[in-house]
């Protein structure tokens, strides 16, 4: 059972609910996105998503291969499939998608879109916009923004077609192209979707 949440900053208990894992299951998650960082990116692209998740207004969003619906008591019980990185621009009213990614081996299985689309259902996104998913996918994910986000972009290299077509999904277009974004050669294209001012 695929589940999406948001797990930094670590829910509070009594504030977020509902809590679905331990705290040291939400603490153990930052490290594995970060094995998963080092064998998908080269070096050169690699995040230190510990020292990212510092900055002010960044939420890590991930989703997990669950064998029951209850609170997970060991880790075992649980599976990483894919995370995101997601900034919060309180003074520009944009919101940055600065990562997503998917563990190789559970590619296929619409965990990226999980993802993503937790991500939109954070910011405010309505129903229409979550194209292909059911409110019930989304119960362990929680509003993260009460400061009028309008708009949510990301960045990505335009040779990845795959991807692309899954921002495309979501309700991302291009908006622009980037030259050598990511190195010589290498241009990106800046996707946008827009956030809903009205929860359904």
């Amino acid at each position: 059972m695929f589940v999406p949440l948001i797990a930094y900053p670590v829910p509070r208990i009594g504030k977020d609910n509902p809590l679905l894992l331990t705290r040291a299951d939400y603490e153990s998650l930052v490290p594995k996105c970060q094995q998963i960082e080092r064998r998908v990116f080269p070096k050169s692209e690699a995040m230190d998503i510990a020292k990212e998740l510092r900055k002010p207004n960044q939420f890590l969003f991930v989703v997990l291969d669950l064998d029951s619906s209850h609170a997970v008591s060991k880790q075992a019980d649980m599976q990483l499939t894919a995370y995101g990185i997601l900034a919060i621009g309180k003074i520009d009213g944009i919101a940055r998608m600065s990562k997503v990614c998917t563990d190789p081996r559970c590619r296929g299985r619409g965990a990226g879109e999980l993802v993503v689309n937790g991500m939109l259902k954070a910011l405010g996104a309505n129903k229409r916009q979550l194209l292909n998913t059911s409110p019930s996918s989304y119960s362990h994910i929680r509003a993260i923004s009460q400061t009028g986000i309008s708009t949510i972009q990301l960045h990505v290299d335009r040779q990845r077609a795959e991807a692309i077509r899954l921002y495309t999904r979501c309700g991302f277009s291009a908006r622009a192209e980037i030259a050598d974004y990511y190195s010589a050669g290498r241009d990106a294209l800046l996707m946008i979707a827009p956030i809903s001012s009205t929860v359904e």
